[in-house]
C-alpha cells in the first residue's frame, strides 16, 4: 500500500508548486486617458487616478475608467508575464465644462454669483447646460463681468486681460537682500515683484549694506513684464553734483535725489544721466562718468526762460518789430476804418514798409483788413 501513496503525493505536491508558479507570473498594466481626474478599476478594483501604472496577475483582465460628466470606458485585455501593456482610455465627453484663465493672479471667479476658486486657471467641470453670467474680480485690477453659454459634451475657454496696459517688475540682486526703492518707495530686500506699474519710465534704486548704492531707469511697456537683474559691488565713487539754483531737483538715472547740492558717496561705477530741474528755468542735462574710488564733480548752471534782447538766441518767432508792433494794434486798425466812410471814392495805393519782407527773420507780416483806403506806414 505504502508504494502506491507515496508516488500520488507526490504527484499532488507536484500540482501545487505548477499553479503556485502560474500565479506569479506577472506583468505590467499602463493605463491613461484624456479626461484628467479619472479613476480607473482593475477587474472591478479601484486601483487610482490615470494615468497609472499597475503590476497585475499574467492573463486577462477588465478595465474600467470612469469620471463625471464622460461616459466610462471599458475593455478587456491579456497581460503576459514580463510583459507591459499600454491602454490608452479616451471618455466621450457628456456634460458641458467652463474654464476661465486670466493674465494676473489673485483673481476670484464667480458663476452665478457662485465661487468657483482664485488663480490664474479655474474651471468648472463637470457643469451643467444653460445661460450664466460670469464675474471675475481682482483688488487691484477691477471687476470683469459677462454672459457665458455652457452646451452638452463641450467645453467653453474664457480667456481674460485685466492687467490692460498696466505692466509688472521683477528685481533681483546678486547677493541677494538689497533694499528696493522703487519710484521712491520702499519695496522690501530683493527679490521682488511690483505689480502692477504703470507703462512708461521709473526709477529704480538699490543700497545694501557694505555694497556700492545703484540707480537705473526701468521702461515699462504696456501690459508687459519687466525683469531686472542688478549686480552689487563693493567699491564705488562718488558723485557731487552743485546746481546754481539752490532749491533746484537733482536726479540721477531718473531717480530723484533731492534739492540743491547732492554728494552721492559709494555709487556703483558707471555712465549716469545727470538731469537738475527748477521751476521757471530750463532743464539742466548731462552725462556723467563715475569711477571707482575717484570723485566725480557736476556743476549744473540753470537758465531762466527770460528773453534777452542783446542775445543771438531767441524764442519761437524772433523779437517783434517796431513796424510790426504798429500793425498789430487793434486801435490802428480801428482807426483807419473810420476813415473810410469820410472819405469815399478816393483811392490811393497802398504801400507797407519795405520791413515786412519775409526774407528777414523776426519780422511778423500782418494781413491787411479789406479797405479802399490806402495808408504809408511812418
Amino acid at each position: 500500500m505504502r508504494p502506491v501513496i507515496l508516488p500520488l503525493l507526490v504527484s499532488i505536491c507536484s500540482l501545487l508548486l505548477g499553479a503556485g508558479q502560474a500565479a506569479a507570473a506577472t506583468g505590467i498594466l499602463e493605463v491613461e486617458t484624456n479626461a484628467s481626474g479619472a479613476m480607473v478599476y482593475i477587474d472591478g478594483q479601484m486601483v487610482g487616478e490615470a494615468p497609472i501604472l499597475e503590476m497585475v496577475s499574467a492573463g486577462r483582465h477588465s478595465v474600467r475608467v470612469e469620471r463625471p460628466g464622460f461616459a466610462p470606458f471599458e475593455q478587456r485585455v491579456t497581460v503576459k508575464a514580463d510583459t507591459s501593456v499600454q491602454l490608452k482610455a479616451n471618455l466621450l465627453r457628456l456634460d458641458p465644462a467652463l474654464e476661465v484663465r486670466i493674465d494676473v493672479e489673485g483673481a476670484e471667479v464667480f458663476l452665478d454669483g457662485r465661487s468657483l476658486g482664485k488663480g490664474r486657471e479655474v474651471s468648472l467641470d463637470p457643469a451643467e447646460v444653460g445661460n450664466y453670467e460670469l464675474r471675475v474680480e481682482h483688488e487691484v485690477f477691477g471687476t470683469w463681468r459677462g454672459k457665458v453659454r455652457l452646451e452638452a459634451g463641450s467645453v467653453t475657454p474664457v480667456e481674460l486681460k485685466l492687467r490692460g496696459s498696466l505692466g509688472s517688475v521683477t528685481i533681483h540682486s546678486d547677493p541677494e537682500g538689497a533694499r528696493v526703492f522703487f519710484d521712491g518707495m520702499d519695496y522690501g530686500p530683493t527679490p521682488t515683484t511690483i505689480d502692477p506699474v504703470k507703462a512708461g519710465n521709473h526709477s529704480l534704486k538699490l543700497s545694501a549694506e557694505g555694497k556700492a548704492l545703484v540707480f537705473k531707469q526701468v521702461v515699462v511697456g504696456p501690459g508687459k513684464a519687466v525683469t531686472v537683474d542688478v549686480e552689487m559691488v563693493e567699491a564705488g565713487g562718488e558723485l557731487v553734483v552743485r546746481p546754481s539754483v539752490k532749491a533746484a531737483q537733482v536726479f540721477v538715472d531718473g531717480v530723484l535725489i533731492g534739492p540743491g547740492k547732492q554728494e552721492l558717496q559709494q555709487v556703483k561705477p558707471g555712465r549716469y544721466s545727470v538731469r537738475v530741474a527748477a521751476a521757471g528755468y530750463v532743464d539742466f542735462l548731462d552725462e556723467v562718468e563715475v569711477e571707482e574710488g575717484k570723485k566725480t564733480q557736476l556743476s549744473a548752471r540753470l537758465e531762466g526762460f527770460t528773453y534777452q534782447k542783446q542775445s543771438n538766441a531767441r524764442l519761437v518767432g524772433g523779437p517783434p518789430s517796431a513796424g510790426a508792433d504798429v500793425v498789430r494794434k487793434p486801435g490802428f486798425w480801428a482807426a483807419i476804418a473810420g476813415g473810410v466812410g469820410a472819405a469815399v471814392g478816393i483811392s490811393l495805393a497802398v504801400a507797407l514798409s519795405a520791413d515786412s519782407s519775409d526774407d528777414e527773420p523776426g519780422v511778423v507780416g500782418v494781413p491787411q483788413p479789406p479797405t479802399d483806403l490806402a495808408f504809408t506806414l511812418p
